[in-house]
């Protein structure tokens, strides 16, 4: 499996990476927004995990226009972030992200 992250938090990415990594898989990484949209295509995922909160532009920016494209309209997309902002996102947020095809985990 080939997984694609846009997180402005490095430390995350060397844990998943470590974790994937050991099992056989491949993980890619942008630190904002605008970078990943930019670097998806050479890596060609087969999932994307997605921060709400990027330096350049939020998470719901970036997954419209992922899911605008043709190329990324059809992969799962999850979105990771702390309990602690998961907690302060508005209920009516989360019918906006489930409804663009994205998945919720969190991180406790």
């Amino acid at each position: 499996m080939r997984a694609f992250m846009i997180d402005d938090e490095r430390m995350y990415f060397k844990l998943l990476n470590q974790q994937l990594r050991n099992a056989g898989h491949i993980l890619g990484f942008a630190t904002s927004g605008d970078e990943g949209l930019k670097t998806i295509a050479a890596f060609d995922p087969d999932v994307i995990i997605l921060d709400i909160r990027l330096p350049d532009m939020n998470g719901f920016d970036v997954l419209d226009r992922l899911r605008a494209d043709p190329h990324f309209s059809h992969i799962p997309v999850i979105f990771v972030k702390s309990i602690k902002l998961i907690i302060k996102i508005p209920k009516d947020h989360w019918g906006l992200i489930m409804s663009k095809g994205a998945y919720q985990h969190k991180v406790r």
